[in-house]
């Protein structure tokens, strides 16, 4: 941190005339010279900038695929993660435009890790929501990440306060799958459309089913009876809960993988450089995954419904990407104790989109659930300091 201030002109004489603005030019720019040149001692607050910029697009890129206009359109998370793998190859490779390309080998195997990874995050936000599903999926990762970390490089010398910081992080992934299954339900249910007269007409008791939920919300009450089949997912409600956890779970420990072999990647493929040769093995990996569940069960080519799922899927990835990229940066300017732990502030957002968008809990499941995320945040905090 210290040279990381010298460099940024802290009480050296850095360039102060172009202040915050210019820095942020700079960084949009991405010349990480002029941006610490341009910033001076306010380089720092940018860097918390971006980081929370970063927590933004992380804890949006999922909300995508769970909009209305998705469900409507029944468009399975196979088939969006598709178009967001896409959108994330699109993404990475527009760095090029800055970078110079150097292609990493382990840019495949990082590449298998994300599209395996990103199959089971919409899966999981189908089934239990953004809010919940984010939750298990970044403490998950995060516990991952630093593991994998620890065991190529062993650079904690702090094994205490890492496995305290593993065992609260576990802790606060166990209060958020507890708080999503008080006010768990089905997640593709309850639209006043199409798709619900097409459940009502495929299952009798469906109408009926609702008709008792809104009777019992009235009420106050959570025994509702026996939940219908989830027929998009695919499966019976009994299990679709468990079914979302083991995907979040899943979709952590292959996400919380995915940046791992960057770091034995040449020099000149590293940090953001790496994203090309990233993006390439997503580009190789995303057809052979969407196609594999269909070529076991027919030879028919599955519909990949460009209409209704291409632009949001495409942009959710271009999130993701997006988010990533500015973290990267974060780390660059303010270290990665102060870049990850704000960039896993994607909790909070993912929280509040799940809330407020999505009215997916309330009551002393959405208390939970808060302070669970807030459980996981802390575990995740201790879990930077200790590098």
């Amino acid at each position: 941190m210290a040279e990381m201030a010298t460099r940024a002109g802290v009480g050296g004489g850095g360039d102060e005339r172009f202040g915050l603005m210019g820095a942020m030019l700079e960084a949009a720019q991405w010349d990480e010279e002029k941006f610490m040149m341009a910033g001076g001692g306010k380089a720092i607050a940018v860097g918390v900038f971006l980081a929370l910029l970063s927590a933004v697009a992380n804890g949006s890129f999922a909300v995508m695929s769970k909009t209305r206009y998705m469900r409507r359109a029944r468009v399975s998370p196979l088939i969006f993660n598709f178009w967001a793998c896409m959108g994330v190859v699109i993404s990475s490779l527009l760095v090029l435009f800055k970078y110079k390309f150097v292609f990493a080998l382990q840019g495949l195997l990082s590449g298998v890790f994300f599209v395996l990874s990103f199959i089971n995050t919409f899966r999981a936000v189908r089934l239990l929501g953004v809010a919940v599903a984010y939750g298990i999926w970044a403490g998950t990762a995060a516990v991952v990440s630093f593991m994998a970390r620890e065991w190529m490089e062993g650079a904690t010398k702090h094994f205490f306060l890492a496995g305290v910081a593993i065992l609260v992080t576990f802790v606060g992934i166990v209060g958020v799958a507890w708080s999503g299954h008080m006010s768990w339900e089905p997640q593709e249910f309850y639209e006043d459309d199409d798709h619900t007269q097409a459940l009502i007409q495929s299952q009798p008791s469906f109408a009926g089913w609702v008709q008792n939920r809104k009777l019992s919300n009235v009420a106050g009450q959570s025994d509702i009876g026996p939940k219908p089949k989830n027929i998009l997912m695919g499966e019976p409600a009994s299990r679709s809960f468990s079914a979302g956890v083991f995907s979040a779970v899943l979709a952590g420990i292959l996400g919380g993988l995915v940046m791992i072999p960057a770091v034995t990647a040449p020099d000149g493929a590293k940090g953001n450089a790496f994203l090309p040769s990233f993006g390439i093995a997503v580009a190789i990996f995303t057809p052979i995954a969407t196609a594999l569940p269909y070529l076991s069960t027919s030879c028919e080519i599955p519909n990949l419904a460009a209409q209704d799922a291409a632009a949001p899927g495409i942009f959710s990835g271009f999130l993701w990407t997006v988010g990533n990229m500015l973290n990267i940066l974060a780390v660059f300017y303010v270290g990665f104790s102060v870049a990850y732990p704000l960039f896993q502030c994607g909790l909070i957002v993912a929280g509040l989109w799940g809330m407020l968008y999505f009215e997916e809990s309330s009551g002393n499941a959405l208390v939970s659930l808060w302070a669970a995320d807030i459980v996981v945040l802390i575990g995740i905090f201790l879990l930077s300091i200790t590098h």
